[in-house]
């Protein structure tokens, strides 16, 4: 995870980045927009994300989890609301709730996993849930990761 932030000019996240992300400017629970009371409450079925037991194939029968594309049109207000705040040109930050868990970083050879995966239960997919820490060697199914810039590096 290092190497590739690197080499794209970031750098792996570090824990607290992380969380402001999935918080905003709000105390958040989960990375669900609009920020504000929609973002501490439970799911609803106008607010979910990819975490258990959303089913991501509705035509099979059971209830299926699985990886979905980053902002998927299948999830509802899945994504941290930074609309209006700091001349933000993209102002939604996907999937920081449910899909994959996340990489971050805190400290040397500490990496706590962030946001839950798709077969996460809710409440394993909040913000500050960071009981989950692994080591540089670490990798699943479950997991990915997202870099950190100091600045846009679409410019």
């Amino acid at each position: 995870v290092e190497q590739t932030c690197d080499a794209l000019g970031g750098f792996i996240c570090d824990t607290s980045e992380w969380q402001v992300a999935c918080h905003t400017i709000s105390s958040c629970d989960w990375g669900y927009n609009p920020r504000g009371a929609a973002c501490t409450s439970t799911a609803t079925a106008n607010k979910f994300c990819n975490l258990s037991p959303f089913d991501f194939d509705t035509t099979a029968t059971g209830d299926q989890n699985g990886l979905l594309p980053t902002a998927s049109s299948l999830l509802s207000n899945c994504s941290g609301d930074w609309s209006g705040l700091f001349l933000n040109a993209d102002p939604q930050i996907y999937d920081l709730t449910g899909n994959l868990r996340e990489i971050t970083k805190n400290g040397s050879n500490v990496y706590p996993l962030l946001g839950g995966a798709f077969g996460s239960p809710e409440a394993g997919a909040t913000c500050d849930f960071d009981f989950y820490v692994v080591d540089e060697d670490f990798k699943l199914l479950d997991t990915g990761f997202r870099c950190c810039f100091d600045s846009d590096p679409r410019q």
